[in-house]
């Protein structure tokens, strides 16, 4: 044995002296995509009970075999010769045939290609441009080339060559009765494109060819969540991320999927789902009806739900806190509450979800929204009162909003929100001036009316982050602030007795 690394194919020489190949070898030594190429032929001769050996190297610079070394035999020059010879010129009749197959292919010529299969015809032969018959086919739409090749071809291909028929059919092509076919000739689903190092059933699901998925599901139970390739994208992260509503709910019912297999930047199938704008939202309903968990994070750090909010999918941020159980005491990149973005959506559904939830994390035995502050309640209290890295509260926000702001405003001051303010900080009452939000205003200084009369008066006077106090926007003539809140706030300040 020359080398145990190196293949190594079974050859023969006949009576008359010409060398005989197997299929096998001739398509490996014609068709190899490799600069230099190494491989052994076993060589059998007539009236010679042991074979000799052959070590060839191939150069496609320049289309020559080569031998590298010769064991027996075959080391006499003019046998070596005449060895070498009968391989060219076997490898120049594969390839000539190799031509005329796929011409025959290009134009769809059935008769032909039928019988050159069932004649033997190699079906490897790769042209100049990397192509065989069966990529000209699925590149083509030569629906019924493919199934005659597949069809007359009476025996298994080799894995790698089968692997690659099937890449070919799925990356080009919907076909899945000859998915099913070419499987049946030996292909495995677990064979790796090379190029893009995906497997084919990661194809199919980025694809979204999902009568082809049904075909290859059974022959694929153990590459589920196989993530091949550069990203290591699963094959429901990649049906989620562009967007095929049946295939990720048929994936989901298979037995033992990993819901949460994240990507090489730690995103999960749920949260791609709902930070691709164009992503159905039924994808990001099913996979949270189906248990994916709502509280993994990425790379960037924030919450699904965030991100939800973002693209204004309310209904399944909803879901995930009925359903999902989402932790909505967090904060995302810009040190904002959950709270204070389900304040910024104007859906008050989603705001008392999230403040139910928060309240229910707080204070487990409890839950339910109160109209009373106790001092127990005052982590609520603290919470409720937070501000972004805006100097914003939830609260601010509230009364920025036209529509739904007072009813948000209502429950946060109910729950115990701060509605004071210092020169760290944006003053809710500014705002609500300034956006001409009267019946929050009038909910403000109730509130504010409750203070002592000298207490009131500072606040009013107190210098907001912006370095205005109410009191500054209520006697600058130019503001347009409507006479009535400029009006309530003199009168505390400058009480009518004085």
């Amino acid at each position: 044995m020359l080398s145990n690394t190196i293949p190594t194919y079974q050859a023969s020489i006949s009576t008359n002296g010409k060398l005989h190949l197997t299929t096998e070898a001739i398509t490996t030594m014609a068709s190899n995509r490799l600069e230099r190429h190494q491989l052994q032929l076993s060589i059998t001769f007539p009236n010679r009970t042991q074979t000799t050996q052959l070590m060839f190297t191939c150069s496609r610079s320049n289309k020559t075999w080569q031998v590298e070394k010769s064991l027996g035999f075959v080391s006499i020059p003019n046998v070596r010769q005449g060895i070498i010879e009968g391989l060219a010129d076997q490898i120049r009749d594969f390839m000539n045939s190799g031509e005329k197959m796929q011409h025959w292919c290009t134009k769809g010529d059935l008769d032909q290609i039928a019988s050159a299969v069932k004649s033997g015809v190699d079906l490897s032969y790769i042209n100049g441009t990397y192509a065989n018959v069966f990529h000209l086919a699925a590149r083509q739409g030569q629906y019924l080339v493919f199934k005659t090749l597949l069809e007359n071809c009476h025996h298994k291909f080799s894995p790698q060559f089968a692997g690659e028929i099937l890449h070919t059919l799925v990356r080009n092509q919907d076909w899945p009765d000859l998915v099913e076919l070419t499987l049946l000739r030996g292909a495995s689903p677990e064979a790796i494109e090379p190029v893009d190092h995906q497997n084919v059933l990661q194809v199919v699901c980025q694809n979204g060819q999902f009568q082809s998925l049904l075909v290859l599901l059974p022959y694929c139970k153990k590459i589920l969540d196989k993530a091949e390739g550069n990203e290591q994208c699963s094959p429901l992260w990649l049906a989620a991320r562009y967007g095929h509503v049946e295939i990720v709910e048929m994936l989901c019912t298979q037995k033992g999927i990993d819901l949460n297999k994240k990507d090489v930047n730690g995103d999960t199938p749920l949260s791609i789902s709902v930070e691709t704008s164009y992503v159905p939202e039924e994808i990001t309903r099913q996979l949270i009806s189906v248990g994916s968990d709502v509280n993994l994070t990425g790379s960037d750090g924030i919450a699904v739900i965030f991100k939800a909010i973002a693209n204004r999918q309310i209904a399944n941020a909803r879901l995930m806190i009925s359903k999902g159980s989402a932790v909505v005491n967090i904060k995302d990149q810009d040190d904002c509450s959950l709270l204070s973005r389900a304040v910024q959506t104007s859906n008050l559904s989603l705001f008392t979800n999230v403040l139910s939830q928060l309240k229910k994390e707080l204070f487990p035995k409890e839950g339910a929204l109160t109209r009373s502050v106790t001092n127990a309640q005052l982590p609520l209290q603290h919470t409720l009162s937070m501000v972004d890295r805006s100097k914003k509260s939830a609260l601010y926000y509230a009364t920025e909003l036209k529509i739904g702001g007072f009813n948000q405003a209502q429950f946060l001051l109910e729950n115990g929100a701060d509605f004071r303010w210092n020169n760290q900080i944006y003053s809710p009452l500014c705002s609500a001036m300034n956006s001409d939000n009267q019946a929050v205003f009038s909910m403000l200084m109730g509130k504010i009316k409750t203070l002592p009369n000298t207490e009131a008066a500072a606040l009013l006077k107190t210098k907001d982050a912006s370095g205005l106090s109410p009191y500054d926007i209520a006697v600058r003539v130019e503001n347009p602030v409507p006479v009535e809140m400029k009006m309530m706030i003199r009168d505390i300040v400058h009480p009518k007795a004085e």
